[in-house]
């Protein structure tokens, strides 16, 4: 255990290091706002931090008996069990939407990897899954949608009331005058007349 320990910390000292030397060299502030560099120097920091706690934990503490890698017989079916979750979650996160995906997901990890009670696991899919999309969509991120919701994506129809096709198509010259009353709307056939 002891061993285990000054490996993990040494690796995760070199791994902060790494973070926080390329925050460096981003640049920390930038017009007085912090810049590109700031976050992952902050976060090599913490890295650094929590990687000293454990290295030197591991060299005041005693030597310890030698102990299996994985705790429980079962932790390595487990362990598995959970990376092919997660692969499935990730094939399915696109075709089936962001709120069904994450709450299926996560009852399947919590309620037969982690082996947690069915209240508590319904209660807290159901509160992750809400409380993420509402997060991410408050802070303007894209995630995948449920089949049948036809309400388009910003990135594919942005709000606009001048319409143009980039210069190399070849109604450029009959549609770039077209208006559009708002953000939503079809363009009129007349707009793709000559």
């Amino acid at each position: 255990m002891k061993r285990r320990d000054l490996i993990s910390g040494i690796f995760w000292l070199g791994f902060g290091a790494v973070f926080t030397i390329g925050g460096l060299q981003q640049g920390l502030v930038r017009q007085g706002i912090p810049g590109p560099g700031s976050m992952p120097f902050v976060v090599g920091l913490i890295l650094i931090g929590l990687a000293s706690v454990i290295f030197v934990q591991a060299l005041l503490s005693p030597s310890s008996l030698k102990m299996k890698f994985f705790p429980r017989d079962d932790s390595f079916a487990r362990l598995m069990l959970a990376l092919l979750a997660l692969f499935i979650y990730g094939f399915f996160l696109k075709p089936a939407g962001f709120l069904l995906t994450t709450f299926i997901f996560l009852v399947f990890v919590l309620r037969w990897v982690g082996r947690e009670g069915w209240i508590s696991t319904l209660s807290f899919s159901l509160l992750t899954a809400a409380l993420s999309y509402l997060l991410f969509t408050a802070l303007q991120v894209e995630l995948p949608r449920a089949p049948g919701n036809s309400r388009p994506r910003e990135s594919e129809w942005k709000p606009s009331n001048n319409y143009s096709f980039p210069s190399k198509s070849p109604w450029t010259r009959s549609i770039s005058s077209c208006v559009f009353p708002d953000a939503w709307s079809e363009p009129s056939w007349e707009c793709f007349q000559d």
